[in-house]
């Protein structure tokens, strides 16, 4: 403001003499000449300017923050919505103006019409504040950028009209530690504390979660056990009312009345996570519906019937294809002589080798997630989910599910059909044998014809074992795989229950549970450890055959243990069941809460066995060793992905938004795709190594067989010591 002007001069006076005193000071320059009557009061200094306002508004939502449907899910008080995809982008706007669940009543809080839109923080010099409402990321809003000040804090915490004493804000709940005074927490995860006095046990529990103890503050997810993504939704009702208000969360005393006396879980449905059917005699299907068990009777007699099937099936192709005199008819003729084509191409490309190698390489994949507790996202593990049951061969799993029948007689029946079967062919065999014997000019003596019985199907046996062993095993470890959920409230002494996995009806550390793991110790000594010392003690015999070159019946009878491999590593398949024996089952023993641990012994083991194919090259072929080295190398990255994976949900779920900081990852996506980048290159890179190398074996000059590409096994009859090649 401009200076008062100056006063007139004062009236001139006599002259007097002046008294002996100092002048008086001189104002501050800055002052008038004369200070201004008392009645003008003196004007306040002008404020300093204020920075002009810099807050733009984003324009796209970051990467980690994925549409459904082309619409935004966040998440507000615990309940998911669906808001449009410009929520909050662009440009300042009244975002909220008619949405639920505060917006779209007749009575709605102002700041429903106030405008705002999220920021970046590192590019707004003025207020802002975080918000978890979305769905996949934390993301930043500001009211002050769009010239409204943020009532919507003051509203969402503000306390409602009740004594002092019981006072509560929106977004806490009361806690009594065992020790001191009750004190307010923030909300627990994925929990509903928007109704006032909320306390532990009046959690609201969203739709599609679950809590296994009132005085637990851990909800878990209800997973989809084979159902669509929506199915965990349907089977856990959790406390979110029915007729879809979403205003207000209601408690477990409700649910209960509404639904069941277990809480938490729709009609019809019970147990951890709802994964149970109520009903007596009925198991889950598609994740969300409970069928009627079939008589066990009846079922045992479809397992029989299913295997007496497949054997006399086997049998009549093995028979038609044993007719030479067949392959001239018109029609099965065509199909034999089609079926000779395909298995010499299978053997010109050694196809038994590669496929032993994928299909071991599948049957430790497939266990990643039950026997390693892998934390992997299910879009990218869902089709791996559908073809699992194609390789594990649960025959129970089809006819007598977990539900209709105790754990007890279905592991049992996991673990001896399967020798049931092999039994049953090394029988028809004999009686093959047998038959033969009967009708024989000149019978041998009778064990001779018992013991080629064995030895003609002793193959077929062993490919059923190399196909059982691996899923058989898991199947037999699961019996100590338990599903701990946190039962303790906070700050009191960790406490859990767990539940078996393969059956949830079963609670571990129980004397039903002892029974069970009774039974599968002595089942691990017919399986794992019985298949291993099989293959071993056929393999031994069959050294000195191999390195003389002199074959035998057991050597010829053993070739699918053999075969494919160098003969000074001709022990190698032994040593490959070993290592599928303990990625498969053997980890499993280590305890649930140490999961990570297994995914560590896993890694070790991966990387020891993959420099070991690297060093050693044990396959006859060359392309064998590459793809061999190939596969457990994918395999250990996968190993190595699912370690990371599990390790950042780990950490997000204790500290959320410190994962990134940590690990460098804004997501588990991102590491998913980073580690299929580098399997991809991975793969690139061998099938390269495996073109060159063949090119480079096929320049070498040497004898080799037209059918199949590879040097002659030249084996020698008892009795004969040299080969003679005549070249003309």
């Amino acid at each position: 403001p401009p200076s008062p002007p100056p006063l007139p001069p004062p009236p001139s006076a006599p002259p007097s003499p002046l008294p002996p005193s100092p002048p008086p000071p001189l104002p501050p320059p800055s002052l008038p000449p004369y200070p201004p009557p008392p009645s003008v009061p003196l004007p306040p200094s002008p404020p300093p300017p204020s920075p002009p306002l810099n807050c733009p508004c984003l324009t796209a939502y970051p990467a980690n923050v994925s549409l459904v449907s082309d619409e935004l899910q966040v998440v507000v008080d615990g309940v998911s919505l669906a808001y449009p995809d410009t929520y909050g982008l662009h440009e300042c706007g009244q975002h909220d103006s008619g949405l639920e669940p505060s917006c779209n009543s007749t009575e709605y809080p102002g700041w429903c019409e106030h405008e705002w839109c999220y920021v970046d923080p590192a590019a707004c010099n003025t207020e802002y504040s975080p918000t978890a409402y979305v769905v996949g990321a934390t993301l930043h809003y500001s009211y002050r950028a769009c010239g409204f000040s943020n009532e919507f804090e003051s509203w969402f915490y503000q306390s409602p009209p009740s004594p002092p004493a019981a006072s509560q804000a929106r977004g806490f709940y009361l806690v009594d530690p065992p020790s001191g005074p009750p004190q307010c927490d923030p909300c627990p995860p994925n929990a509903n504390c928007a109704a006032f006095n909320t306390t532990l046990a009046t959690l609201g529990v969203p739709r599609g979660y679950w809590r296994a103890s009132l005085s637990s503050a851990v909800l878990t997810e209800c997973r989809s056990f084979g159902g669509d993504n929506n199915a965990g939704e349907r089977r856990c009702a959790g406390s979110d009312p029915v007729g879809g208000d979403h205003s207000s969360g209601r408690t477990l005393h409700e649910v209960s009345a509404d639904y069941n006396e277990t809480g938490y879980c729709a009609i019809g449905f019970t147990g951890p996570e709802c994964q149970l059917c109520d009903a007596s005699n009925h198991y889950l299907v598609d994740g969300d519906t409970c069928r009627e068990c079939a008589a066990v009777g009846l079922a045992m007699g479809r397992l029989a019937g299913v295997a007496l099937g497949l054997c006399a099936a086997c049998a009549l192709l093995a028979w038609a294809y044993s007719m030479q005199s067949w392959r001239h008819r018109r029609y099965i003729g065509a199909a034999l002589r089609l079926t000779d084509r395909f298995v010499a191409w299978c053997v010109a490309i050694g196809l038994q080798a590669k496929a032993k190698i994928l299909l071991g390489f599948y049957q430790v994949v497939i266990v990643l997630s039950t026997t390693y507790s892998a934390r992997l996202p299910e879009k990218y593990t869902g089709w791996t989910d559908k073809l699992s049951g194609a390789v594990s061969v649960d025959w129970s799993g089809i006819l007598l599910p977990s539900q209709c029948v105790n754990f007890s007689l279905r592991l049992l029946t996991i673990a001896l059909s399967p020798v049931g079967l092999i039994a049953l062919l090394l029988l028809i065999g004999v009686l093959v044998r047998i038959r033969r014997w009967q009708t024989a000019p000149e019978r041998p003596r009778f064990s001779a014809a018992v013991r080629s019985g064995i030895l003609d199907l002793t193959p077929s046996g062993l490919i059923l074992i190399f196909c059982f062993v691996p899923s058989v095993s898991a199947s037999i470890f699961r019996s100590w795989s338990c599903k701990a959920y946190v039962v303790s409230p906070p700050y009191a002494s960790f406490e859990q229950i767990s539940y078996m996995r393969q059956d949830a009806s079963v609670q571990c550390d129980t004397a039903e549970h002892d029974s069970i793991t009774t039974i599968a110790i002595f089942l691990i000594f017919l399986w794992p450890f019985g298949s291993l010392a099989l293959f071993t003690l056929l393999l031994i015999p069959c050294h000195k055959a191999l390195s003389t070159s002199t074959p035998t019946d057991l050597s010829r009878a053993a070739s699918f243990l053999h075969r494919e491999y160098e003969v000074r590593w001709y022990w190698w398949e032994a040593l490959d069941l070993l290592r599928k024996i303990i990625l498969t089952g053997v980890v499993v023993l280590i305890p649930e809460k140490r999961s990570f641990v297994r995914l560590v012994l896993a890694t070790l083991i991966c990387s020891c066995y993959t420099v070991g194919l690297a060093v050693a090259t044990p396959f006859k072929r060359i392309e064998d060793d590459v793809l061999a080295v190939a596969i457990n190398l994918v395999l250990l990255l996968m190993f190595l992905g699912a370690s990371w994976t599990t390790l950042f949900d780990a950490i997000e779920e204790s500290c959320e938004g410190k994962a990134e900081s940590i690990l460098g990852w804004g997501s588990s996506d991102v590491i998913v795709i980073s580690m299929s980048i580098l399997v991809g290159f991975a793969l690139a890179l061998f099938l390269i190594g495996a073109v060159l190398a063949a090119r480079r074996v096929a320049k070498i000059k040497t004898i080799r067989l037209k059918k199949t590409k590879q040097a002659p096994e030249l084996t020698l009859a008892k009795g004969l010591t040299w080969h003679l090649f005549n070249s003309h």
